[in-house]
């Protein structure tokens, strides 16, 4: 069986469930692939405030260090 085949078995079986069509599949995956992309963008979010935070910490570390140093 050669992979078109396999893909239109596939396409065939889901056609014939109610429920379920091909459009609604390609609907599926697009709202998973912006589910992943909104993910990625709060991950990114996360990671440049908690970058953000650490460079400041030290920043501040280092004032106050060099307050009491003084």
């Amino acid at each position: 069986m050669t992979a078109d085949e396999i893909k239109q078995a596939v396409l065939d079986a889901l056609s014939d469930h109610p429920a379920f069509d091909p459009e609604m599949h390609a609907e599926h995956h697009q709202w998973i692939r912006e589910r992943i992309e909104a993910e990625r963008r709060k991950n990114e979010l996360l990671m440049s405030a908690a970058k953000a935070f650490t460079q400041w910490s030290v920043v501040g570390i280092a004032g106050a260090i060099w307050y009491y140093v003084k």
